[in-house]
C-alpha cells in the first residue's frame, strides 16, 4: 500500500492493514473542531483513532469530553519524530521524547502550508493569515489586477477537485478580462 497525501483521493483506495490510525493535532489542527472533523474522516477508514497532541495538554483537556461513545483516545506525550516505516507504505513510526515508538497504519494531518516560489513577492500579491493568495471574486483574482490563483495557491483546502475547479474560475476570469481589454469595455465584476 503506498502512502497518501489526500484521504478522500487516495485513502479511500487504500485497505490499511492495521484498524488503528492517529491524527496528528498540531499546527492548524491545534483546536477542537480541526480535530474532529479530520478524526471523522481518519475514522471512516479504521477502527479507532488516537489523537496525538504533541504535549499540548489544553488541548487533551478540551478534547476529553468529546471522546465519550467515540472510538477515539488522546495521547499527551511530546513527539520527537514521525517517520513513513517504509517508503513503499503508509505505516507511520511515531517516537516520543521517552523513546517508546508506536506505529499507526497512517496518520491525519492538515500542516500549514505555503506557496511555493517567489511569486507572491516578485508581484506584490497579498497572502492570507494561513499563506496562501488572497483572492477576490468569483474568478479568483489576486491583488494584483489581471493576476489570478488556481490549484492549491489561495485556500486552505488542498483537495484535488478544489484545485482542478479553481483552474476553470480562474481561466474563465482571464478570458472575461481579455475581452474587457481587447474591446475597451468596463469591467463587469468591478
Amino acid at each position: 500500500m503506498a502512502s497518501f497525501h489526500n484521504l478522500f483521493a487516495q485513502g479511500y483506495n487504500a485497505d490499511p492493514e492495521s484498524d488503528h490510525a492517529g491524527v496528528l493535532a498540531m499546527g492548524l489542527l491545534a483546536m477542537p473542531k480541526f480535530v474532529h472533523h479530520l478524526s471523522h474522516v481518519v475514522n471512516q477508514l479504521v477502527q479507532s483513532v488516537t489523537i496525538y497532541t504533541n504535549g499540548n495538554e489544553q488541548l487533551a483537556k478540551d478534547l476529553a469530553p468529546s471522546l465519550k461513545d467515540k472510538p477515539w483516545k488522546v495521547d499527551s506525550r511530546k513527539i520527537a519524530r514521525v517517520d513513513l516505516k517504509s517508503p513503499k507504505g503508509s505505516e507511520v513510526n511515531i517516537t516520543f521524547d521517552d523513546g517508546e515508538t508506536v506505529t499507526e497504519a497512517f496518520v491525519g494531518h492538515s500542516p500549514i502550508t505555503r506557496v511555493n516560489g517567489p511569486f507572491a513577492e516578485q508581484l506584490g500579491i497579498k497572502l492570507s493569515f494561513m499563506g496562501d493568495y488572497e483572492v477576490n471574486g468569483f474568478f479568483n483574482e489576486t491583488s494584483v489586477k489581471g493576476v489570478y490563483a488556481a490549484g492549491d495557491t489561495m485556500t486552505m483546502f488542498k483537495v484535488i477537485s478544489n484545485a482542478v475547479a479553481s483552474g476553470a474560475q480562474a481561466a474563465a476570469g482571464i478570458a472575461v478580462t481579455l475581452q474587457e481589454e481587447k474591446f475597451g469595455l468596463p469591467s463587469v465584476w468591478g
